[in-house]
């Protein structure tokens, strides 16, 4: 999960895939979505759903922590494209908000405090606890609302278009898909993009694959191959039509031109000042001793005076594999030849419900046929003398 450790005081209309979670630490910021306005004041928490366009003016002295929550994620765990959370802290006395700060000041304690994030388990645990929380109290799919009339029901149908592209937009996905996860006609969902969205499924995809291969062009360093093939294209050929068809140009010129005129453009969140802040923040908080130092080696001093040997248990067992390979009289003897030269006790197989030990119903009753199966056990049995099991 994306962690930006802000002071920007001020973001014009922004578009989202992934959902974005707001957490401040100073100041106070509001935030615009349409009609819908909230006042962010200390410790408050707001998510801004995922494709949701949203804006936000903040006071002088704002710090904010953003998470971006990634929609692929969630909307596989929870096996639903329909993926809204109601999380607003200014409308809401949850006692979950609680749960959540605590976990927000260990993450940022983390995430300043170890250097490799990516391989850190305890700052991955951290963020899954986020995820859990969110998920478990806040996490509203659209189905479950039981919308009834005709308005309802096309809004509904609206949020599951958007939801699905948006998160199958970097795959290969076709009007048929949609169809069939709509469970409507091809032909009837061609005419509902044309009437409702003014063009065809192939053009909105196209689109939402531009916007973000606009983004990842203007604000990453990521090679534009690799734009390409992250945002659903099949080559940079096709990305490069699509842009000279819609810019005037190239993808290489557009990130030449364009980049140092971006807007919105994320702080660098490791700047002396905002790390600074941060470390204020956690320090009144009473969350300063949590900190995990850069270098955390320690030295232990141990003697060898005292010394026992040890026990050779992992020489108990062996591994042999699919129980079929068991019906061969070379393996079973060579098992029992292993067993007098390495002295072990123990064979570990598996796949006993495989094709080759025929083990289904008979004819004349459901019990099943472990005919095959039995011959491996009087093996076993008849080994049971020289211990071997």
């Amino acid at each position: 999960m994306p962690i930006y450790i802000s002071n920007v005081q001020q973001q014009f209309d922004s578009f989202h895939q992934d959902a974005e979670l707001f957490y401040v630490l100073e100041g106070s910021m509001e935030i615009t979505m349409g009609d819908y306005h909230t006042h962010l004041k200390y410790e408050d928490i707001f998510v801004v759903n995922s494709n949701r366009g949203y804006s936000y003016k903040a006071s002088k002295d704002v710090l904010f922590v953003k998470i971006s929550i990634p929609y692929q994620i969630i909307s596989s765990i929870v096996k639903s494209t329909d993926v809204v959370f109601l999380c607003d802290s200014t409308r809401d006395e949850n006692h979950q908000y609680d749960v959540l700060r605590r976990l927000f000041k260990n993450l940022l304690n983390r995430y300043y405090s170890v250097r490799d994030r990516e391989n850190d388990f305890g700052y991955k645990a951290l963020c899954y606890q986020v995820l859990d929380i969110l998920s478990t109290h806040f996490l509203l799919r659209i189905t479950d609302q039981g919308s009834t009339d005709d308005r309802e029901r096309f809004d509904d149908r609206i949020v599951q278009i958007n939801n699905y592209i948006h998160a199958n937009y970097n795959h290969p996905i076709s009007s048929k898909d949609l169809a069939d996860k709509l469970h409507l006609s091809q032909s009837y969902l061609s005419r509902f993009f044309k009437k409702t969205y003014g063009m065809s499924f192939t053009e909105y995809l196209t689109n939402i694959r531009l916007y973000h291969a606009m983004d990842d062009l203007l604000y990453t360093n990521t090679p534009i191959t690799r734009i390409a093939f992250d945002n659903g294209f099949a080559n940079i050929a096709a990305l490069t039509k699509v842009f000279k068809d819609s810019y005037g140009e190239t993808p290489s010129s557009m990130r030449k031109n364009q980049k140092n005129k971006a807007q919105g453009a994320e702080p660098a969140d490791n700047s002396p000042v905002v790390k600074q802040r941060l470390e204020n923040y956690l320090r009144s908080s009473g969350e300063e001793q949590e900190l995990i130092p850069e270098n955390n080696d320690q030295t232990e001093n141990c003697s060898v005076a005292a010394s026992q040997p040890l026990v050779g248990f992992w020489g108990d067992t062996i591994n042999i594999g699919a129980a079929s390979d068991l019906l061969k009289s070379e393996v079973r003897d060579h098992i029992i030849m292993l067993k007098e030269l390495l002295g072990f006790r123990y064979v570990r197989f598996w796949n006993i419900f495989s094709e080759e030990m025929f083990i289904q119903p008979t004819v004349e009753t459901d019990d099943y046929n472990f005919s095959k199966l039995d011959a491996i056990i009087d093996f076993f049995a008849r080994a049971r003398a020289q211990t071997l099991y």
